[in-house]
């Protein structure tokens, strides 16, 4: 058992943020990288498992399941780099989920990726094959902000009708806009 309490815990994990920002800062100073934006990013892949519909009966009906994996981001990674760890990561599981022939049972299929600082802000985000490079606009910040609040409360709304098929679509629809307006707000900020 550990004598930590949880906002010990929070207070450890920000002085390590503190302490890797200071350590990439420096080695951007005497290297000349650019390591520092990169510093405590995740990527996400994200996709669907399918699952077996009946356990008596394995093999005769499957549903997809939403899922995610993790790529590994090194310590000290340049910035520019992240783009190549996510496509080689992306690249194994998509090459995994194609040479499965009869596999149906737990097998991940991704879809898209995000790339997350270490505040948890999406900097990046590739979908249908491709990183996205237009976002929304700031003029349409609020608006969309309106719509991602209206999806998630229909959403809410439709599970409580036993609509889970629409309720999933429509908080998948809220959390993809939720994620590009983040990236939006990030780039507009990084570019002022």
């Amino acid at each position: 058992m550990s004598a930590l309490t949880h906002e010990d815990r929070l207070f450890l994990r920000e002085l390590q943020k503190c302490i890797a920002a200071s350590c990439a800062s420096y080695f951007d100073k005497t290297f000349g990288t650019n390591v520092l934006p990169a510093t405590g990013a995740s990527i996400t892949i994200e996709g669907e498992v399918k699952m077996d519909m009946y356990d008596h009966a394995p093999g005769l009906a499957f549903y997809e399941t939403d899922s995610s994996r993790s790529v590994v981001v090194p310590p000290y990674t340049e910035y520019y780099k992240l783009r190549e760890l996510a496509e080689s990561g992306f690249a194994a599981c998509y090459q995994v989920w194609r040479e499965a022939e009869d596999v149906y049972e737990g097998l991940f299929r991704p879809l898209n990726m995000r790339i997350c600082n270490s505040d948890g802000v999406v900097i990046d985000l590739y979908e249908r094959g491709g990183w996205l490079e237009d976002t929304i606009p700031p003029g349409q910040w609020t608006e969309t902000a309106a719509r991602i609040e209206e999806l998630n409360r229909e959403g809410s709304f439709q599970s409580g009708w036993d609509n889970f098929s629409t309720a999933k679509r429509m908080h998948r629809q809220a959390s993809r806009l939720q994620q590009l307006l983040t990236l939006s707000r990030h780039r507009a900020n990084s570019a002022a």
